[in-house]
């Protein structure tokens, strides 16, 4: 009887994403991993306005600084320009770390996110606080 591999969550992510969106071409894989690159962005910066508000998306708010829809932005990363929806407070106090107001270039964090889906890390809070304890983004714990 012939033994397996084992099953590990690399190989988990990757049948996924062959199965999501059955790339032809490394232009379509490219593209599959430009998606989850920006997902991964919107959450953790979703992550980062639940811990700003000290409440989470559903919960009760315990001051008058809730959340405000979100506003657009384009970044760029080595797969191209990413569209990514921004949170946002109604005070217009909530800083974001994981990108910054103004910065446009994604590039320097990417393989950092890329490489914690393949240790299995997917959760935005798991990144962020990864993130903090590596302190590869210049991030301090706040």
């Amino acid at each position: 009887m012939p033994r397996k591999r084992p099953e590990t969550r690399l190989n988990k992510i990757s049948k996924m994403l062959i199965e999501e969106y059955q790339p032809e071409t490394v232009q379509d894989l490219q593209e599959a991993l430009k998606d989850l690159l920006g997902g991964t962005m919107e959450q953790m910066l979703k992550a980062e306005l639940d811990e700003h508000l000290d409440y989470e998306y559903g919960e009760k708010p315990l001051s008058l600084n809730t959340r405000n829809g979100s506003s657009k932005k384009t970044v760029k990363s080595s797969y191209g320009n990413i569209d990514l929806n921004i949170p946002r407070d109604r005070e217009g106090s909530f800083e974001p770390q994981a990108l910054k107001k103004y910065q446009k270039d994604i590039s320097n964090i990417e393989n950092q996110i890329i490489s914690m889906y393949a240790k299995g890390i997917p959760s935005p809070n798991n990144i962020i606080n990864s993130f903090h304890s590596l302190d590869i983004i210049g991030w301090g714990r706040p």
